[in-house]
Order: C-alpha cells, then structure tokens, then sequence
C-alpha cells in the first residue's frame, strides 16, 4: 500500500461516480474494439481481459453509489 494520501476531489458523490461507471464502461467498449482488429490472438485475449476488469471497476462502484444513496 503506497503511503501517499490519495487524489483530492472537490466532489466525490453519486453523481461523479455514475459519471465514473459511464467511463469504465467506455473503456471497456473501447478494449473489445481493440481486440477485434488485432491480429495476435494473445494481445486480443489481453485486451478482452481488460476490459472485462474495466466492467468489474464498474460493477464495484455502482454498489459504492448503491450503498451512499
């Protein structure tokens, strides 16, 4: 765990955080187009991996907006 405080935010409320699952989703969307047009299957695989991470980051912080709701 790294010892620098993390980055400020002037607001961090549910509104922010809906906007923050709309970009995961966007990288994930983004990642699939990668992995559609690249010709190494192993690089396609990666790629397809990180966007599934980019859909978990998502999922977890839509529970975070579930629970300060």
């Amino acid at each position: 765990p790294s010892s620098e405080p993390p980055p400020f935010f002037e607001r961090l409320d549910a509104a922010f955080l809906r906007e923050l699952v709309q970009g995961e989703a966007g990288g994930d969307v983004l990642y699939h187009k990668w992995a559609s047009n690249e010709p190494n299957p192993d690089v396609a695989h990666l790629y397809r991996l990180n966007g599934k991470e980019e859909t978990g980051h998502g999922n977890r912080v839509s529970q975070v907006i579930a629970l300060i709701q």
